[in-house]
């Protein structure tokens, strides 16, 4: 990543640069999840424009400051994971289910932590795996599980509510891939009929405010951290930095 490229990244993200820590990519990942939304218009306009594939760094920026675009896993985990590797850290893709791109980053304690920008989940801190037991991150009805199923295989699980959502994900951390790795998967996600080709989805979380903002299919949600939700017909505007 251009030196200039990463500058404009952290300015986005109102953030200066530190040591790779554990208490820096904490900083890194509140903010990406609060700046930059979980949207599909920006990849309903590249299907359009015959464009498949995960757009550069520099082009998720810049339609960021013109547009206000994020997008789905795809491209809010690769950049962030070539933010997170160009700040030092040992930062490596993850492939769940053939489906999912998330990020594994190694080095910052015994277990790896696990990053994802782009499921619209309350991944604010990541998670550290363990070999023995469950992890968890929860806000209000919304709860992620990691399972070790016998190392180095995991099981991820979301609920809401209480209720088990499908599909469950499956990962191993001793499969290595390069972002290339994920093109084929990336083809698919634009098929006309795949799930974020079909539907209307919007997210970003608002932990000033202690909610989550929702959009799918025309209506407005705030999810908040006691558990309840309101329905609103448009959420206030919001000052990009």
């Amino acid at each position: 990543m251009h030196p200039s490229t990463k500058d404009q990244y952290l300015s986005i993200l109102g953030i200066e640069k530190e040591p790779p820590t554990f208490g820096f990519i904490r900083k890194l990942c509140r903010a990406h999840l609060q700046v930059f939304p979980f949207e599909n218009t920006s990849k309903k306009l590249a299907a359009r424009n015959g464009k498949t594939e995960i757009p550069s760094v520099e082009n998720f920026l810049n339609d960021y400051e013109q547009f206000g675009y994020g997008g789905t896993c795809y491209v809010l985990n690769a950049s962030f994971l070539q933010l997170l590797q160009a700040l030092g850290f040992r930062a490596r893709p993850l492939m769940l289910s053939h489906i999912h791109l998330a990020i594994l980053v190694e080095g910052l304690d015994d277990e790896p932590l696990y990053i994802d920008c782009g499921s619209t989940a309350p991944l604010f801190d990541g998670l550290f795996l363990n070999n023995s037991e469950s992890v968890f991150t929860s806000f209000g009805s919304d709860r992620l599980e990691i399972t070790p199923t016998g190392p180095p295989s995991f099981l991820y699980t979301r609920f809401r509510s209480g209720k088990k959502q499908t599909p469950q994900w499956t990962f191993q951390t001793d499969e290595f891939y390069s972002l290339s790795d994920f093109d084929e998967i990336v083809a698919d996600s634009f098929a006309k009929d795949a799930t974020f080709m079909t539907i209307d989805r919007y997210q970003r979380w608002d932990l000033r405010h202690n909610r989550s903002i929702s959009f799918i299919n025309g209506e407005w949600t705030y999810f908040y951290v006691d558990g309840n939700k309101e329905c609103v017909e448009a959420p206030p505007p919001y000052e990009r930095r």
